[in-house]
């Protein structure tokens, strides 16, 4: 039996995570920044799992910010709690976590 105990740096996947990123890595792999077949795609699928991230929350899909990690989010909910003076949390990693870093 194996024990992993770091759970705070990185998580195991459940198989439809797994399943979903892998889908995608095979077929909308394109810049969803670009106009062609292939970045629509992406940007759709982006898109999508958006509102589907919003609706779970029970807010608007213009508030759900993804990102490429801890970093990126962690730099994110700072300068939105400190440039609107949002009283979201003490914890900002928590509020972090909140704002910003979503999987679907």
């Amino acid at each position: 039996m194996e024990a992993y105990l770091d759970n705070s740096a990185t998580t195991q996947p459940c198989k439809e995570a797994v399943d979903k990123m892998n889908y995608t890595l095979k077929t909308c792999w394109g810049n969803p920044s670009s106009l062609h077949a292939k970045g629509i795609a992406a940007s759709e699928l982006i898109e999508d799992s958006r509102r589907n991230v919003a609706k779970a929350l029970s807010c608007e899909s213009s508030e759900i910010y993804f990102t490429s990690g801890g970093t990126e989010s962690n730099n994110i909910a700072v300068f939105i709690k400190t440039k609107f003076k949002l009283g979201i949390s003490n914890d900002d990693s928590f509020c972090s976590c909140i704002i910003c870093t979503f999987f679907v």
